[in-house]
């Protein structure tokens, strides 16, 4: 016999897996006072949401290598 899940316990598993996931605390804050009710989709169009107000996105960090003698080349990594 092969068990299938419900829709409803697929999307309820990954509502929690992604609010455990989160870094932020007080993302996972908002969502656990905001998002209670919600399903997987809501949960995260309202994380999003937050992160957009709060400007929280992680800054992307580069490296500029400049070789002596030559200023019109560099590596950006």
């Amino acid at each position: 016999m092969h068990f299938q899940r419900k829709p409803q316990n697929r999307d309820v598993e990954l509502k929690v897996r992604f609010e455990e996931g989160v870094n932020n605390t007080e993302l996972a804050t908002y969502l656990r006072l905001h998002a209670r009710n919600d399903d997987f989709a809501a949960t995260v169009l309202k994380a999003r949401q937050y992160v957009d107000a709060a400007d929280i996105r992680s800054t992307k960090k580069s490296v500029r290598i400049l070789f002596p003698g030559d200023d019109t080349e560099d590596l950006t990594w």
